[in-house]
């Protein structure tokens, strides 16, 4: 249930009031709606929105209406596997101490999802919701045979404590997208026990989800920009000429004349794709862990990776799709733009751009993920944990089909979600003896930029100034568990301590199509502020 909306058609019967004449009506003389008065709705509640007095529970109660939705996702699967260990059969290297390991099978899988919605959401009835949303009824299913091996070559050897190769392979097939192949591989190898190298090649394959494939086509809000939307300035709409202008749709007769959203929201068609294929990933990593015999209950591990994906599932993007017909005139681009009689696209829902799922470009991103640890036990004050996670990005690119930008270190409406460069979390627990136990936990984002900000002509553009840069961000959390008769454990605790609050930014610079909500990003950011929690669990 989605509470608190505003109903699009009683809100504007709502608004359209009129000064009561009728004769021996009881509200003669009084503001009344015009639906009251023609009766087409006689149960129609005035809406002041201005003056000095408040809006009456009366109008609230009436305006304001649910919306509806009722989802299901099911999956079935069937699986079967055999594991064979050849130390058993005497089958390893005349090297190692540890045989052979190989496991192989099969595996039948079923996706299915439902989406039921009420006549609110059906017909575009919620003010807050940017459009329809729509019932969603699809399923596929697919077949897979798989394979891994592990290989110890030698351990226990000078200068060889281990060397292993491990490989892996797998078969899918698609009911909607075909056939698919993925693979990897592996060596390990550590000359002494306290030193580890490792480094490997994966190809990953992602079918297209159900929501992707099947999701019912519909106009939402989508971009941020329309370039050429508002005045014309010594001949120029934001720099462009007449000429670009009429690339996306513009006639000659509107050329500074069209207007721009000021909340900067525009239309877009999106949806699902039933033909969409599978997108494919390909990880390079390498890296060292570090156990010293020296330093009892301390590791430390560092790998560089490197991930690109190709024929990546997802929308290009209306900003990206009306930038690039501006600067290429490629049809690709500009005739997915549809304006409506104004020439707007945010004006109604004549007016949109094309952006439904498709597979188009790659996305590259390459960095460094640390991870360390520190167990210290002690009989007369317990166990002290510290752990620490860090993921460093030195790029992440994205190319859609003729625009190429690095997203590292940037937000907005084309690089989605804040990308900060490093982001960490550090946690310091301790376990006592009589079983209790304390933790508290630091989580960091380095600062981000608004992409609009970027010299890069792809993603360049007008910001306001309060969203050119997000400062790094920092938050603390404390939990604590108490272990009761080996039976009862209570936890308890309070995440973002401080209560900080999320950074604040304008509808542009966190749209709702990059993941943004509430002029902030939730799912990066803390938008609820300080969180308390408790919870009980029973052993049985």
């Amino acid at each position: 249930m989605y509470r608190n909306e505003f109903s699009v058609s009683r809100t504007t019967c709502a608004l359209d009031a009129i000064t009561d004449t009728r004769p021996g009506s009881a509200t003669n003389g009084q503001a009344v709606c015009r639906s009251v008065v023609d009766g087409t709705d006689p149960n129609c509640v005035p809406l002041n929105n201005f003056g000095s007095a408040g809006i009456t529970p009366a109008a609230l109660n009436y305006v304001q209406t649910p919306g509806f939705q009722s989802g299901e996702n099911k999956e079935t699967v069937l699986n079967g596997s055999f594991t064979f260990k050849g130390a058993e059969y005497g089958v390893q290297s005349p090297f190692a101490s540890e045989g052979i390991a190989l496991n192989i099978g099969g595996e039948y899988r079923k996706e299915s999802l439902s989406l039921e919605v009420d006549n609110a959401f059906l017909s575009c009835d919620l003010a807050g919701q940017g459009g329809a949303t729509l019932p969603i009824r699809g399923s596929y299913n697919v077949k897979e045979a798989f394979g891994e091996i592990q290989v110890p070559l030698v351990s226990d050897r000078p200068f060889f404590n281990e060397l292993t190769v491990n490989g892996g392979y797998r078969y899918s097939s698609y009911s909607t997208a075909g056939s698919a192949h993925s693979y990897k591989g592996e060596i390990v190898w550590a000359p002494i026990s306290d030193i580890r190298f490792r480094g490997g090649y994966n190809r990953a394959v992602r079918a297209p989800n159900t929501q992707e494939l099947f999701a019912q086509q519909s106009v939402q809000l989508d971009g941020a920009t329309d370039p050429c939307a508002g005045a014309a300035v010594n001949g120029l709409v934001n720099g462009n000429t007449a000429a670009q202008c009429a690339l996306t749709g513009v006639p000659a007769n509107r050329f500074g004349l069209i207007a721009a959203n000021p909340s900067e929201q525009y239309n877009g068609l999106l949806g699902g794709n039933p033909n969409l294929r599978p997108e494919k990933a390909d990880t390079f990593t390498a890296g060292v862990i570090l156990r010293p015999s020296f330093l009892p209950g301390f590791n430390l591990s560092v790998d560089g990776f490197r991930i690109k994906l190709k024929d990546r599932i997802g929308v290009i993007g209306a900003d990206t799709i009306i930038a690039q017909c501006l600067q290429t005139a490629d049809q690709q681009f500009c005739g997915s733009i549809n304006r409506d009689a104004s020439g707007t696209l945010w004006q109604g829902n004549a007016g949109f751009i094309v952006d439904t799922n498709v597979n188009a470009g790659t996305l590259t991103t390459q960095g460094i993920e640390t991870s360390a640890g520190y167990t210290y036990r002690s009989d007369s004050i317990g166990t002290i944990g510290l752990s620490f996670n860090g993921t460093y990005v030195d790029k992440f690119t994205s190319d859609k089909v003729g625009a190429k930008f690095d997203c590292a270190g940037l937000y907005g409406a084309q690089c989605g979600y804040p990308m900060s460069k490093w982001r960490h979390q550090a946690r310091l627990s301790l376990t006592t003896p009589n079983g209790i136990g304390l933790s508290g936990n630091w989580r960091y984002l380095s600062a981000t930029k608004f992409e609009r900000t970027s010299s890069d002509s792809d993603l360049a553009g007008p910001f306001f100034v309060n969203d050119a840069r997000v400062k790094a961000q920092n938050y603390f959390d404390l939990a604590a568990t108490v272990r009761v008769a080996d039976k009862f454990t209570y936890r308890m605790g309070v995440n973002n301590i401080l209560d900080k609050t999320p950074p604040i930014l304008s509808a542009t610079a966190s749209p709702i199509g990059s993941f943004g909500n509430g002029n902030t990003y939730p799912g990066i950011y803390e938008a609820i502020g300080r969180y308390l929690f408790v919870g009980l669990t029973i052993d049985m």
